[in-house]
């Protein structure tokens, strides 16, 4: 069985990967051309992707984030706190490490991608980012081409904001998920 499984996640050319991903609040939000700094409350978000292996240990790769998050902090410029749909596309570069016989793999990489906001409110709409952070992402064999995975990573908006309003700017945010991949 150990060798089935050293085969299994060694043998894929390419992993397909969707995963369900929490991420926690945070109060460093920066909309620079007002002074102010935002609270997000968390936010539940959806990732698929792909990874194709260049060599078994390394592999670059295409995903998508998609989730809604609430935002306060807005002070004058909103009453209640709005809702800001989050769509995000992008490239990966990750490294492959086989360990335990084969019985679990580690992915570990860097995402950067492009991050678009959109709002009812107008200061935060059409918000249009760079997007950049690490993930670390621990596949499980099973036996089977789908191996269930946890994943940690962090969001990060170095770059971005509204060119009618203002520049919003904020530091690595942590993430946790879990999901499945299918191996081909």
């Amino acid at each position: 069985m150990t060798h089935a499984q050293t085969k299994d996640f060694a043998s894929r050319d390419a992993d397909i990967f969707l995963t369900a991903a929490y991420l926690f609040p945070s109060d460093n939000i920066a909309a620079d051309d007002y002074g102010i700094t935002l609270h997000q409350d968390g936010m539940l978000f959806g990732r698929l992707g792909a990874d194709f292996f260049l060599i078994p240990k390394l592999s670059m790769g295409v995903y998508m984030n998609v989730g809604s998050i609430k935002i306060s902090g807005m002070g004058p410029f909103v009453g209640n706190s709005p809702s800001v749909t989050m769509m995000e596309f992008g490239g990966s570069l990750k490294g492959r490490f086989i360990i335990a016989h084969g019985a679990v793999a580690i992915k570990a990489g860097v995402n950067i991608g492009y991050r678009m906001f959109t709002s009812d409110l107008k200061y935060a709409d059409k918000v249009n980012a760079f997007a950049i952070g690490p993930d670390v992402e621990v596949q499980f064999a099973t036996g089977s081409v789908v191996a269930p995975h946890l994943e940690i990573g962090f969001l990060s908006q170095p770059a971005g904001g509204n060119n009618d309003y203002t520049s919003i700017t904020f530091p690595p945010i942590v993430y946790i998920g879990g999901g499945c991949s299918l191996g081909l």
